[in-house]
């Protein structure tokens, strides 16, 4: 959730540019935040982490992920919404990056076998 909802601030269209990175993020790391953070799976852990997100902090971004993608990401997770591209700018740079091979060498650098970050993430009991 952006800084701005948190804080119970005024926000635009800006909000969804932040959690469109947040998305990146996951898809990208295989980690959904969610369920990290909230390893006990209550409304308490997440309200925290939400209050550190308004307050300014991030999941630091893999070294080994394209320069342009952690730009990206960083850029849609920008405190300041007036400071977050809009989709237009980062449709320009998705583009970019499946132009440049970044997105498909990422993809075949991927682990495979049986994990599903959904259905494996702990957050689901069966």
């Amino acid at each position: 959730m952006a800084p701005e909802v948190v804080r119970g601030d005024k926000y635009n269209e800006k909000v969804d540019v932040f959690s469109f990175g947040v998305i990146v993020y996951e898809l990208f790391s295989g980690t959904i935040l969610a369920a990290r953070v909230a390893s006990a799976g209550t409304h308490d852990e997440l309200q925290r982490y939400a209050d550190s997100v308004a307050a300014g902090h991030r999941e630091e971004l893999p070294g080994s992920w394209p320069e342009a993608l952690r730009k990206l990401v960083d850029s849609c997770w920008a405190q300041d919404p007036g400071q977050r591209p809009g989709f237009r700018q980062v449709l320009k740079q998705l583009y970019r990056l499946q132009q440049s091979g970044s997105v498909a060498a990422m993809d075949a650098a991927r682990p495979k076998g049986d994990y599903n970050p959904v259905s494996d993430c702990g957050c689901c009991v069966s």
